[in-house]
């Protein structure tokens, strides 16, 4: 592989970062939340054709019951975005066993799209109430042909317990790969963004306090207590969420 000289490397490679593992916290590892997530976009003349009662709502909700949980979000008519969140212990032997052991996987099978359907099955839809007339079951099945994207839900844990940053902070998180959180919660890529602009507040201040701009790299002392300021900024927002 080819080496590359660098100033600062920021990690911001997700919640299964490999920068993280390699070089500031090999430690932490991301931990199973205990569900897994099923979601597809799904155009609407797919689901009448498999006999939904409704096929679409232009309202957005999410509902819960039952141990699961489930999202729908109408897009650009005709297509509809949902998800579906379902505790691994749900998931019958040979639906796991189809999915194998990465715990991601594209479920286009049968007998797995129409298990999933099924665990819907009683949540019928009520017009103008709960699931906004959206026939729950029949959108899952409409979903077979393109295949339905399957994910375990992870997060890491206790983001206030280790350092974001290594090697004088010449090595930096960012974003998942230092406080990743459940996706329904909608507030990764925001958190990101923020660590993005604090992270560059910083780095400005480094510069300065190295006689520069950046251009010509940073003194390691206003590196390092710009490192440690960016975490004191953030640890308690990301921990918060």
């Amino acid at each position: 592989g080819a080496e590359l000289p660098f100033d600062v490397l920021v990690g911001a490679d997700g919640i299964h970062s490999n920068v993280r593992r390699r070089a500031v916290a090999p430690t932490v590892k991301a931990e199973s939340c205990g569900y897994a997530y099923y979601r597809a976009t799904t155009a609407g003349d797919a689901i009448a054709a498999a006999g939904g009662q409704r096929w679409r709502s232009d309202t957005a909700f999410e509902a819960w019951g039952d141990g699961i949980r489930f999202g729908y979000v109408p897009l650009k008519a005709p297509e509809v975005f949902w998800f579906a969140a379902v505790p691994l212990s749900d998931e019958p032997g040979d639906v796991r066993a189809r999915i194998g052991a990465t715990g991601a996987a594209i479920v286009k099978d049968e007998t797995s799209v129409a298990w999933l359907a099924d665990r819907f099955a009683s949540w019928a839809p009520k017009e103008h109430g709960r699931l906004d007339g959206v026939d729950v079951s029949a959108l899952v099945r409409s979903s077979f042909a393109d295949g339905i994207l399957r994910t375990e839900i992870c997060k890491v844990p206790r983001v206030t317990t280790f350092s974001w940053h290594a090697h004088g902070g010449r090595v930096v998180l960012l974003g998942d790969a230092c406080h990743a959180t459940a996706p329904n919660i909608a507030q990764g890529a925001g958190l990101s963004i923020e660590d993005g602009s604090e992270l560059a507040h910083q780095l400005r201040n480094a510069a300065i306090r190295s006689g520069g701009n950046g251009s010509k790299g940073f003194d390691d002392a206003p590196l390092e207590a710009a490192m440690q300021s960016y975490e004191t900024a953030r640890k308690p927002r990301a921990a918060a969420v």
